[in-house]
């Protein structure tokens, strides 16, 4: 990983903090640092929005494939691999960004997600026996 100055104390503990939590390379870490230096916020954040974009195509796609509906000629696993791409270039975006994940928000939001689901499955549930 490269030299930080002292003046850029911040950034070192970031990168440090990054390193705790996160399963990434130094590497990495280091071509995020650099993406920083060299393009603007603005369109970084516009780099994330045609990623996010792409992700939505390609999950779409998916959606299409397991249905069996709307045919596509890509197989499963093309299909897979183009999500997982999409998937890291927005979380490349993300890092730049200095996104984080919030877990407490994501921890409400998946108990909000399994009640929704489980209260319209005990419905479906109650309606079948009527």
């Amino acid at each position: 990983m490269q030299d930080f100055n002292d003046s850029d104390d911040i950034t070192k503990n970031y990168v440090d903090e990054i390193l705790k939590w996160l399963p990434l390379s130094q590497d990495i870490l280091v071509r995020v640092e650099a993406i920083k230096l060299i393009i603007p916020a603005a369109a970084r954040y516009e780099q994330m929005a045609e990623e996010c974009t792409e992700l939505a195509q390609a999950l779409l796609k998916m959606a299409r494939k397991l249905r069996k509906e709307n045919f596509t000629p890509k197989t499963y696993y093309e299909i897979k691999k183009s999500i997982i791409e999409e998937w890291t270039d927005v979380n490349i975006c993300a890092l730049t960004l200095d996104l984080e994940t919030d877990s407490v928000v994501m921890i409400k939001k998946l108990d909000r997600w399994i009640e929704r689901n489980s209260s319209s499955l005990s419905e479906e549930t109650s309606n079948e026996t009527d």
